[in-house]
């Protein structure tokens, strides 16, 4: 299995050969990530990405800020989980959390023990799209269709 970050590192690559902005901010404190993850979820993975980056913005296109994937910190991303709980609640369950947010529409990347889905935001839970096995599978898969979403 690849690392999260070799993943990381070939997605800002590919970004670069095509003129989109690979955004990383510093690690996550230990702090910010304590008692953010629900505690059904096995978050190993989630915490790895965020001691490389407490966010991120990839595959970003600078010029008019309307396409990419937005990595949300601990902080944004419980917020933005309790906010889909609150909406959906038939739909997500207690391992289920949000990780991004995709740029210019309202899909959400949701990671659970089952693996990285992403929801749009009126469909059901059995019409969201299984993104891959781990975090850093769907980043893999994600650099190879250039940012594009490549389950559609």
């Amino acid at each position: 299995m690849n690392s999260l970050h070799d993943s990381l590192s070939r997605l800002e690559a590919k970004a670069a050969t095509l003129g989109l902005a690979h955004i990383a901010e510093a690690p996550a404190a230990d702090d910010e990530m304590s008692g953010v993850l629900p505690p059904d979820l096995n978050g190993e993975e989630v915490v790895s990405l965020w001691r490389l980056h407490r966010s991120a913005k990839l595959m970003y296109e600078p010029t008019y800020g309307q396409w990419g994937l937005q990595l949300l910190t601990p902080a944004a991303a419980s917020e933005r989980t309790e906010l889909e709980r609150s909406i959906r609640p038939d739909e997500f369950g207690s391992y289920d959390f949000v990780l991004g947010e995709f740029i210019g529409d309202l899909d959400v990347l949701i990671v659970t023990n089952g693996g990285i889905l992403v929801a749009p935001p009126i469909y059901p839970r059995s019409d969201w799209y299984r993104v891959g096995s781990s975090l850093a599978e769907f980043l893999d898969m994600f650099a190879v269709a250039e940012g594009q979403k490549f389950w559609e």
